[in-house]
Parts: structure tokens; C-alpha cells; sequence
């Protein structure tokens, strides 16, 4: 089988933006590379597709070996926020989310849309400061397409 997900690198003096595209699975080649205590690792999952059962077996081992003085997780798709609230040590206990995404419906259009939640606006200090408004193409107000508790279960611990 073939690898069919994607690992994108770029180095900088303070940091290390890691992109990370695609489906994680048993045939993922994570990638090598110089991470530090003193050097801060990003985390970019806006191309995030999925990960099975066997990528989070490779997943685990390899994203909590990585040193870092910060690791923060940005544009974080609702399938990898199911796996952080579902499986332990799926990230890093210092690790921080900046941004993820919150499914929302409209009954009325069907209408679906993914909107991003941003430290700042939507959370801090691990909790919803405000949900936005989210209107359809109707201008009818869509809901979240999720629970909100359950879904976001993670933020105390990793929203800080």
C-alpha cells in the first residue's frame, strides 16, 4: 500500500511549522526531523483527513517523542478533535490547541459548513468565551452539529 498522507516541513530559528495532510494509517512514513527544547513545533491540520486505529498506534509514539519548548495544534478538523477526546496521550500533555473546527447544520437548507473555532475569540483559558452566529444561505440561523459538551471535552485541558 502507499503512503497517503503528507508531512510538510519547514524549518525556522524559533520554530518548525509542520503540515499534515491527508490519511494517517499503517502506511504513513512519519518523518524525521530536529525537533529541540528550544525550538516551538506548529502543527497545521487544515488538509487532516482521518487516522484508523493503526496510524494512531504509529501516531502516538512518534508525536510525543518530538522535544519542544511549545507544540500548538492549529485548524484542527473534527476527526482529529474526536481522536484527542477518545484516546489518551494523542497529543502531547504540553501541547496546546489554537483552532479547530465545529461542524454546523441548518434543517431548514441542509446546509452544512465547518466554522473555526480561534483561541482568543471563540476560547480561553479552556473555555467558550462566545459561539458565533451562523446563518445558512436562507439567513437562518444554523446550529452546532454536534454536542457541544462531549465535543469539546478537551478544551479544559488543551484550550489553555
Amino acid at each position: 500500500m502507499k503512503n497517503r498522507a503528507t508531512f510538510e516541513i519547514t524549518e525556522h530559528p524559533t520554530h518548525i511549522q509542520l503540515r499534515i495532510a491527508g490519511i494517517v494509517d499503517e502506511y504513513s512514513a512519519f518523518p524525521d526531523f530536529v525537533s529541540s527544547l528550544y525550538r516551538d513545533i506548529i502543527v497545521d491540520l487544515i488538509d487532516f483527513q482521518s487516522i484508523n486505529s493503526m496510524g494512531i498506534r504509529e501516531w502516538i509514539p512518534w508525536i510525543n517523542h518530538q522535544q519542544f519548548n511549545s507544540m500548538t495544534f492549529k485548524r484542527c478538523p473534527k476527526v482529529f478533535i474526536d481522536q484527542l477526546n477518545n484516546v489518551e496521550g494523542f497529543i502531547p500533555e504540553k501541547a496546546r490547541i489554537a483552532s479547530f473546527f465545529v461542524p454546523y447544520f441548518s434543517e431548514t437548507s441542509d446546509e452544512e459548513a465547518a466554522i473555526l473555532f480561534s483561541r482568543g475569540e471563540h476560547f480561553s483559558n479552556g473555555k467558550i468565551i462566545q459561539l458565533p452566529h451562523v446563518l445558512d444561505s436562507n439567513l437562518i440561523r444554523m446550529e452546532a452539529d454536534i454536542i457541544l459538551d462531549k465535543y469539546l471535552r478537551f478544551l479544559p485541558r488543551f484550550g489553555l
